[in-house]
């Protein structure tokens, strides 16, 4: 308008139905990677996120107020960030978590006086896989085992992560259902009947 007034049309609400969609899919992202950073992380980038909710809930009422769109810019920046940091905490094969994130998670454990199982396993004649086959078949090898161990540790209780080759750590809490000599035989039981690891 030539007088400089702001004009709230009847479809100005798209940019609502737009926008939110985005704001949920990143909650979806911090909560589906909460195991992945600490605590202080996921909570900073939530209480964050109510930034851009709630002004873009302000704008809805008051539309002279544009702060939908630069609140939207700034928290694809903090997802950004975020991706970005948690992206060292996985492991780059396997895709199960890293030795630099066990640490971590390990450390937490034991500064809030958690008691806890260790497991550590490797397989065998993983050596005479990669020497008859080839590296690019010891790989296969070591992501179909870590798809057993993921299969088998989902609980949050337990934190599956690769040391390093074909070395695997995994973390039980205390208070898990089951006792780690059961999870041991289950991922015995799973290898078996795997199709790639069984042959």
């Amino acid at each position: 308008q030539g007088t400089n007034n702001y004009i709230y049309g009847s479809l100005s609400i798209l940019r609502f139905i737009l926008v939110y969609p985005v704001y949920l899919y990143f909650v979806y992202i911090v909560i589906k990677n909460r195991k992945r950073a600490s605590s202080n992380i996921i909570i900073g980038i939530m209480i964050f996120l109510l930034v851009p909710t709630s002004g873009s809930m302000i704008q809805l009422f008051f539309p002279e107020i544009l702060f939908t769109w630069s609140s939207l810019a700034l928290s694809v920046l903090v997802i950004y960030i975020f991706l970005e940091t948690i992206s060292g905490n996985v492991d780059y094969l396997t895709k199960l978590y890293s030795r630099r994130l066990l640490q971590d998670y390990i450390k937490s454990l034991i500064e809030n006086h958690e008691p806890f199982h260790v497991i550590m396993m490797d397989m065998d004649k993983f050596k005479e896989v990669n020497d008859t086959y080839g590296h690019q078949v010891g790989d296969q090898v070591l992501i179909a085992f870590a798809d057993v161990l993921r299969t088998t540790f989902k609980n949050r209780k337990s934190f599956a992560a690769r040391l390093g080759g074909d070395e695997f750590l995994i973390v039980l809490k205390k208070n898990i259902e089951d006792s780690p000599e059961h999870y041991i035989e289950l991922v015995k039981a799973k290898a078996k009947e795997h199709e790639f690891l069984s042959k």
